[in-house]
């Protein structure tokens, strides 16, 4: 019924059951957990993983954890921001929150949560949404200045 039977299983649970078959080679097993293979795309799992097997080997399971959480923490640190960043964003809301010069402040709430939200993930911001943005607050300057402080990272 869940595909286990199967040789390669359905799209249910085939995020961790091919991570966890294919765990001695832990970055293939890394990036099907980071949805980077689907199921539809079988034929590069496959040619990714021969050819980490055939680069690197077969691992130990200490080994593969080790290396799964390598990989965690490397991670971690390219998605996090500076403090200066985090505090720009903090000063950026405080103020949008007690303008007087911003209208419809929830749909503007909205934009710049997700700007911050994709700069904390470190990704690339939609142009719409920047020009958006920077329109909703034109007649403030102070957060004029401060946005595009904030975009320059």
């Amino acid at each position: 019924m869940d595909g286990s039977s199967l040789a390669i299983g359905g799209r249910i649970g085939f995020k961790g059951r091919m991570s966890s078959f294919l765990e001695d080679c832990y970055e293939v097993s890394y990036a099907v957990k980071q949805k980077q293979y689907t199921i539809k795309d079988l034929e590069a799992l496959v040619k990714a993983y021969n050819a980490c097997v055939n680069k690197n080997g077969l691992h130990s399971a200490d080994a593969i954890e080790q290396r799964a959480e390598q990989l965690r923490i490397e991670k971690a640190a390219k998605t996090k921001i500076s403090k200066t960043l985090e505090q720009k964003l903090a000063d950026f809301s405080t103020l949008l929150e007690y303008s007087d010069k911003v209208p419809n402040k929830t749909d503007v709430t909205a934009m710049f949560n997700d700007v911050s939200g994709k700069l904390r993930r470190n990704e690339d911001l939609p142009n719409y949404l920047v020009k958006g943005l920077k329109e909703a607050v034109k007649k403030d300057p102070e957060l004029i200045k401060l946005l595009e402080d904030i975009l320059k990272k």
